[in-house]
């Protein structure tokens, strides 16, 4: 061969591209909301699959520290919203989706199942409880269903 570096060049771009990238497949990210006052407390979330699919079922686990004990009237939610509008409201009462309710001044964990029916191209996603007393709140940066 005339040219070596040349055979080293394609060499490795081959291995490159047979090599996974850790940056094709981030998983979302959820931050806490960025309410004022000592009554909001942030949430630790995940979801499956990751990124969400229209018409498919979403399990949100979410977790954090109960700061009281919570009670019945306690509801959980997942909003999907745009810039300018809801796009999904998905609640229900805390004590039928999470069984170790009321909660007790302590951690908590539990998976919260939605069905998005239609995803917008851009989107966001809060996730949040919301007690007598606290709010406990987590959200994303903007997503894209792309």
């Amino acid at each position: 061969m005339k040219h070596p570096i040349f055979a080293l060049f394609f060499a490795l771009v081959i291995i490159n591209n047979a090599i996974p990238h850790g940056l094709s497949k981030r998983s979302t990210e959820f931050y806490p909301c960025s309410l004022d006052g000592p009554q909001t407390l942030p949430l630790n979330v995940t979801m499956s699959p990751d990124p969400m699919v229209s018409g498919q079922d979403t399990t949100f686990i979410i977790s954090g520290t109960a700061k009281t004990d919570t009670t019945i009237k306690a509801s959980v939610a997942i909003y999907i919203y745009t810039n300018t509008s809801s796009v999904g409201s998905y609640e229900d009462r805390l004590c039928n989706v999470n069984k170790s309710c009321p909660m007790k001044d302590a951690a908590f964990k539990f998976p919260y199942t939605i069905k998005p029916e239609s995803l917008p191209a851009d989107y966001y996603i809060a996730a949040w409880i919301q007690t007598k007393i606290y709010q406990y709140c987590a959200k994303t940066h903007q997503l894209s269903s792309k």
